[in-house]
Order: C-alpha cells, then structure tokens, then sequence
C-alpha cells in the first residue's frame, strides 16, 4: 500500500488507520438509527406514530428519531395499516388464528378427514419403526 500510493512511511499510514477507525468513520451502524432493544408500544401509540408518519410525507427517519422506534418497525406499521387499518397494528404475538366460526359441513368434512389422514400416516411411520426396532434386537440375541 506504501509503494502503491506513494507514502512517505508506515508510521504515517498507521496514523490514518487509526484516525479513520478512532473517528466513527468505520462505524458500521453509521446513519442508522441504535435501536438494537426494541421498546414495547401499545396499539394507540403505535396508531399515533403512523398517522404523525402520514402526515409527514412518510417521513419515517423523523418519526424514528421523535418516537425512538426503529426506522424498519414504523415502515412495517405504516405498511399494516394500509393494508389492514387500525386493526392491522394489533399485538397478535402468542395467540392463535381465530378459526371461522362458520364453517359448512363440507369444510368440517374435509378438516376432520386430512386430521384422520395425518394420525393414520404418522400410526404406520410409528408401527413401521417398532418393527425395525424388534428385528434389530432379534439380530442382537
């Protein structure tokens, strides 16, 4: 690198490295916003922050910095909310999918049916293996 670039000496070329790591300029988390710990935010500030961010221009750096939520997090609610509304910002995280609660006697049909398959498929796998594991031990004796 000296003779490349025509350096007078390596302590001059140790000096620049050090300035440029010292100086945040090898920082590789520079521009972005440090939020490594995401903070917990109920679904009225979570309203809140998308509609501060609409009526900004989908300004999400200023929103990001104002509420201190990541850049990506407030994207992903704006993007919830456009699509779903207000419900779309809703904590789902732990529950289950509601099922239909109308289902026809078709679908039910159909349900219990690919749930009577599974138990069938899995009881052979099951059988299949206790009989590997018989003629192994049949060989052993």
């Amino acid at each position: 690198v000296i003779i490349k670039f025509q350096i007078s000496s390596d302590s001059l070329l140790q000096r620049w490295i050090d300035l440029y790591t010292k100086d945040k300029l090898f920082n590789p988390s520079r521009g972005k916003n440090a939020m490594k710990q995401g903070r917990k935010t109920s679904q009225t500030e979570r309203l809140e922050i998308v509609e501060y961010t609409l009526e900004h221009q989908l300004n999400y750096q200023e929103a990001s910095t104002k509420y201190h939520v990541s850049y990506d997090q407030i994207y992903s609610w704006v993007h919830k909310y456009k699509t779903q509304g207000a419900a779309g910002l809703e904590d789902r995280r732990g529950k289950k999918p509601a099922d239909k609660p109308n289902k026809t006697k078709a679908e039910k049909a159909k349900a219990e049916s690919a749930a009577k398959d599974a138990r069938i498929k899995y009881l052979e796998a099951e059988v299949g293996l206790l009989k590997k594991f018989n003629e192994i031990q049949r060989r052993r004796t």
